[in-house]
């Protein structure tokens, strides 16, 4: 499988380089190369992509004619360090959230002056996902730079500071 990934992502020669050195598009590539060769019920694979990926192709496309008479157009994308760190719930959502970046990324260029900014949380302290095991938030407090859950509320006073006191920043 591993090597059926590489090739399918076409990043062979960059198997010694970090992944957190890849550009955004390598990125996604390789997100859905993951996605796309895991072995698990598709339904699930195809609910967190549309969620996640279609649903923000969607939603900028119906936006974006309001966006471009905006004072200061601004999308704030709310994704997740599991796109860095493949430390989500499930492998297809870190893919999504991988392939969900590269798109902000790309539309931060092509569709300047409108601004994408990216709030990445860690896990948050919820119980959105009822099965995560003890050991599963153990390893993840501990992967974290802050050795802690995220709040909800954390995430949504990153959002609003970067919809309303980052003007520069895209």
């Amino acid at each position: 499988k591993f090597a059926e990934i590489v090739a399918f992502a076409e990043v062979e020669r960059f198997l010694d380089t970090p992944v957190k050195h890849y550009s955004s598009g390598m990125y996604m590539r390789l997100a859905f190369s993951v996605a796309a060769h895991l072995e698990t019920e598709i339904l699930v694979v195809d609910e967190v992509l549309a969620s996640n990926v279609v649903g923000a192709i969607r939603l900028v496309r119906e936006a974006l004619p309001l966006l471009r008479r905006a004072q200061q157009p601004v999308v704030v994308s709310v994704s997740s360090v599991a796109a860095r760190t493949g430390m989500g719930s499930n492998t297809a959502y870190g893919g999504a959230k991988a392939a969900l970046d590269a798109m902000i990324v790309s539309w931060a260029k092509a569709l300047a002056p409108v601004r994408f900014v990216n709030v990445a949380p860690s896990a948050l302290d919820n119980s959105f996902v009822p099965d995560r095991s003890a050991e599963f938030l153990t390893r993840t407090v501990a992967s974290t730079p802050l050795q802690r859950l995220a709040t909800a509320d954390e995430v949504a006073a990153a959002v609003l500071v970067a919809a309303r006191a980052l003007p520069m920043t895209t």
